[in-house]
């Protein structure tokens, strides 16, 4: 019959406990090249995302984690998992938010 509750389904407490990355609205993007430009009208500035960066941007949909991120770095970019990744990744999750270009939610 399945669950009656919500609370009770596995997949809605994995969801609630897993901070996604979501994009800040306010930041307009533009493609240079393999690189993203963004600009922050709250700062009145421009930032240059390098390939590396963008990709983590354009992840930053509301739909993965730093896990799911991570995970889908190898098939994208074809590099070997590990902990270099993850820290490279998260190390760049870390600079977003603290740019406020995106936020956990």
């Amino acid at each position: 019959m399945g669950h009656s509750r919500p609370d009770c389904d596995p997949f809605v407490l994995v969801f609630c406990m897993t901070e996604r990355y979501v994009r800040n609205p306010k930041i307009e993007e533009a493609p240079l090249g393999s690189d993203i430009m963004l600009f922050d009208p709250a700062k009145s500035q421009f930032y240059v995302l390098n390939s590396t960066m963008a990709y983590l941007w354009r992840h930053c949909e509301g739909e993965l984690d730093m896990e799911g991120i991570v995970k889908s770095v190898p098939r994208e970019f074809a590099l070997s998992e590990g902990a270099p990744v993850a820290a490279d990744m998260k190390a760049g999750l870390d600079e977003l938010l603290a740019l406020g270009m995106i936020t956990k939610g």
